[in-house]
């Protein structure tokens, strides 16, 4: 049985962080971590190994609010130290400036099946064949 992977959630409210932690689980089968500051969330991605693919987080979800001045800073502070882990910005009410550091952007009212798509389409992996073709042709 594979291990199940991992989303870090961010979000201020705790009614919509629950409803997004079970959406999540429910529906994609995965382990969503919450954070409930800026400051535990880089913590959070700093203590997990991203050389194990059974430890490691696929992508962090970040949910902007109207009351959340720092999201700037953690755009910032996530694009410094954790380049490679994709992030999920949530705005609601289109008031952020900094959209453009996060991977995906969703604006307004999402429902959930966009929200679900944008964390597959996000956290997919590239993988290659499960074998060299190209030499096989060659060697025939």
């Amino acid at each position: 049985m594979r291990a199940r992977w991992k989303l870090a959630l961010y979000c201020l409210d705790p009614e919509q962080c629950s409803l997004f932690r079970m959406l999540l689980t429910t529906r994609l089968h995965v382990d969503v971590i919450a954070c409930e500051s800026g400051s535990e969330l880089v913590a959070t991605l700093a203590q997990h190994d991203f050389a194990s693919e059974s430890n490691e987080i696929r992508a962090v979800i970040l949910v902007h609010s109207v009351s959340l001045q720092d999201t700037k800073v953690i755009l910032h502070r996530l694009g410094q130290r954790f380049s490679d882990v994709p992030v999920i910005l949530i705005d609601r009410q289109g008031t952020c400036t900094d959209s453009h550091a996060a991977t995906r952007t969703l604006r307004g009212q999402i429902d959930n099946a966009e929200l679900i798509d944008a964390v597959k389409t996000i956290a997919a992996r590239k993988r290659g064949p499960k074998r060299n073709v190209f030499a096989e042709r060659v060697s025939a």
